[in-house]
């Protein structure tokens, strides 16, 4: 007899349903292992270097279940005597992963460019022109 877990979506479902980050394809990779939430409602996709867990794609499972999945994901590395890193969090989820104790930092700038708003003349952005051209070449 089957049970209802097993019809769960596949990893890519999730990272298509909930990624919020450039980097939520990676769970996909065959080198991952994942962690999946009670009922399978979320999952985390990491990689490990000994004792170390690099969970990339931040937390895929729907809004109101992100806190659930994190704090089942922090019991699950205790009981391992495992340390998360987490990267490209969502600025949602600062607060929830600082109420559980992580530190955040910021490497690089948002990867977003809003053209609404974008002007791309003057000196500055001579090097963007550049790169158009030598593109369109």
């Amino acid at each position: 007899m089957t049970t209802a877990i097993e019809y769960a979506p596949p990893v890519e479902r999730f990272a298509f349903d909930y990624g919020q980050t450039y980097d939520s394809y990676l769970i996909t990779e065959a080198d991952r292992e994942y962690f999946w939430s009670s009922e399978r409602r979320g999952v985390i996709g990491f990689s490990r270097r000994g004792y170390q867990v690099h969970a990339m794609g931040g937390l895929l499972t729907a809004e109101d279940h992100r806190e659930e999945l994190l704090r089942e994901f922090l019991a699950f590395t205790s009981e391992n005597r495992l340390t998360a890193t987490f990267y490209n969090i969502p600025r949602a989820d600062l607060q929830l992963f600082r109420q559980y104790g992580f530190q955040t930092s910021k490497l690089g700038e948002e990867p977003i460019v809003r053209l609404d708003r974008t002007c791309w003349q003057g000196s500055s952005y001579r090097w963007v022109r550049r790169q158009e051209s030598y593109c369109s070449r």
